[in-house]
């Protein structure tokens, strides 16, 4: 995590500072530029999942969006287990 930490502040997309409260740890903040870089990436999959989904029938975008709740549930339930494990 240091060596990625370490390269995205090199990028100037980051920047690090000792916690004031305890000097071991580290806070790591979006600088600017970090939030417009994520800002773009963001956008062009936003773009790119529009124009797959243009390509779908009406009846494609419709199972999709009924297989909305069913597919949320089961990142919520991994994500909830994931977190059950972290704090074992």
């Amino acid at each position: 995590m240091t060596q990625l930490i370490a390269r995205l502040q090199d990028a100037g997309l980051v920047d690090r500072a000792a916690d004031p409260a305890d000097g071991r740890v580290v806070q790591v903040q979006l600088t600017a530029e970090g939030r417009a870089t994520l800002a773009r990436r963001r956008a062009v999959r936003a773009d790119r999942l529009a124009g797959l989904l243009a390509g779908l029938s009406q009846d494609e975008r419709d199972a999709l969006a009924a297989a909305l709740p069913a597919m949320d549930a089961l990142a919520n339930a991994r994500r909830d287990s994931g977190a059950q494990r972290a704090n074992r």
